[in-house]
């Protein structure tokens, strides 16, 4: 009995020993993380980034959740990337002369939707290029809009862009709505690249 007691106490604390190193692992891998920046910048093809994109993205670029439709009377372009379209933000624009896009993205799918990300990135970069303002919205504001932003961000500077102590793209890497962190770089070093001829037929079509 006595032998029992003791093999089990040896086993509780082994037990202990597993718990508290997995703990620490799983913190380890939380501040690495945390600890992760987006940074496209290296010898060979360094960014150079313009004054006036800060001041773009700072006071042009504005993120929200759903708006009504005097909400956006402030604002030349419109950007949803909610799951939900609206039908009265859309007629709302259309008779106001403003420019609405539609790039759904959703937090209930591994994949949140890469190609509305791209698309939604190349009318940034049209907008940007013509010193237009922009809403960038989602259903609450609080995780796909931003995380656009962020994305935008890092793909024209080079360097992560958050308010927060883990970065919306990082957050969405680790749920999986995102790829691997080096894929969602490449993917976004590949729109920084091929960019230029969509902000030109951008231009064409609506600012003639």
């Amino acid at each position: 009995m006595l032998n029992l007691i003791k093999r089990l106490i040896l086993f509780m604390k082994m037990v202990k020993k597993f718990i508290e190193k997995k703990t620490v692992k799983q913190q380890l891998i939380k501040e690495k993380m945390t600890d992760i920046k987006i940074n496209f910048t290296n010898k060979e093809e360094p960014r150079v980034v313009n004054e006036s994109f800060y001041d773009w993205f700072k006071n042009q670029l504005i993120v929200t959740g759903f708006p009504k439709e005097h909400n956006v009377d402030a604002f030349d372009v419109v950007i949803n990337v909610s799951d939900e379209f609206s039908h009265s933000v859309y007629q709302y624009c259309v008779q106001h002369q403003k420019q609405y896009f539609w790039f759904p993205m959703s937090e209930c799918n591994s994949n949140m939707g890469l190609h509305s990300i791209y698309g939604a990135m190349n009318i940034l970069r049209s907008s940007e290029a013509l010193n237009l303002k922009v809403l960038l919205h989602c259903h609450a504001g609080a995780n796909r809009s931003p995380s656009v932003k962020e994305s935008y961000y890092a793909m024209i500077t080079g360097e992560e862009f958050t308010k927060e102590k883990t970065p919306r793209i990082v957050r969405n890497i680790e749920f999986g709505h995102l790829p691997a962190f080096y894929e969602y770089k490449h993917f976004l070093d590949q729109i920084f690249k091929k960019s230029g001829l969509e902000t030109c037929i951008y231009r064409t079509m609506n600012h003639k």
